[in-house]
């Protein structure tokens, strides 16, 4: 997923999802820098940027364009149970 500026995003290249959204809250974690994006898609949704050295600095309250390659897709059914699909070890044959 990358994460640009809203007002420097350009069109999102052809066959990429696209989402606009407000930076909620910002942290680093060491290798990466988590941000919490609150948009009509979702209200928190979770981003890890890796950091790279290039400080953008996105601070709460900035305007960002989310952007990915739909391959990169999955999504979670909420009504499902949190341990849905998961087996363990003694449920295996």
């Amino acid at each position: 997923m990358s994460l640009a500026p809203a007002a420097e995003a350009g069109p999102a290249t052809d066959g990429r999802n696209r989402v606009t959204g407000r930076i909620t809250e910002a942290g680093f974690t060491g290798v990466s820098t988590q941000y919490v994006v609150e948009s009509p898609a979702g209200k928190a949704l979770q981003v890890y940027e890796q950091n790279t050295g290039e400080r953008r600095g996105f601070a709460p309250g900035s305007e960002v364009v989310l952007h990915w390659d739909p391959a990169h897709t999955f999504a979670l059914d909420a009504a499902l149970d949190m341990e849905a699909g998961v087996q363990s070890v003694q449920d295996t044959p």
